[in-house]
């Protein structure tokens, strides 16, 4: 008879689960990080053709 303690064969082991702050924390941190990483990229030539379009337009 198994166990009732026992994760079953194959399974992973129970984790610890984090607490809503640590998830907010870490949620925090992972949004901040992306966004730096989009502000950085450089502006498509596409999208910067365009926007000098729009400004030619306007005048």
């Amino acid at each position: 008879m198994p166990d009732k303690d026992l994760p079953p064969s194959g399974s992973a082991p129970p984790t610890e689960q984090p607490t809503p702050p640590e998830m907010a924390e870490g949620l925090s941190h992972a949004l901040r990080a992306m966004y730096e990483q989009v502000v950085d990229e450089p502006l498509p030539d596409s999208f910067a053709d365009l926007l000098s379009r729009l400004d030619d337009s306007d005048g």
